[in-house]
């Protein structure tokens, strides 16, 4: 019998020059079940522009924070919208 471990990939983002680049790296390593849960922390422009990519992509939720720069919070907030078991948090400027 194969049990599959699914993942639910949290990222924390706040105005991370290189999220693109991190986000990309765990969607090179992810299956189809896994997801990705990106927590916007009242990003700038720049930032919410390169986010803007990703919402088309099924495996990605991007929610936005109601708090600014609380990382327990945005970590549980993460975790309230995570539809898979193991749960997984990163940095936006951490590439796996």
């Amino acid at each position: 019998m194969n049990h599959q471990i699914t993942l639910s990939i949290i990222f924390l983002c706040h105005n991370n020059q290189y999220i693109d680049v991190a986000i990309n790296a765990v969607l090179e390593q992810i299956d189809a079940n896994d997801e990705i849960i990106i927590v916007d922390d009242h990003s700038n422009l720049s930032t919410l522009a390169v986010l803007e990519k990703y919402k088309t992509n099924s495996n990605i939720n991007i929610i936005s924070s109601d708090k600014i720069a609380n990382r327990s919070y945005n970590r549980n907030l993460g975790a309230k919208h995570a539809q898979n078991p193991v749960l997984v948090f990163m940095d936006g400027d951490m590439v796996m």
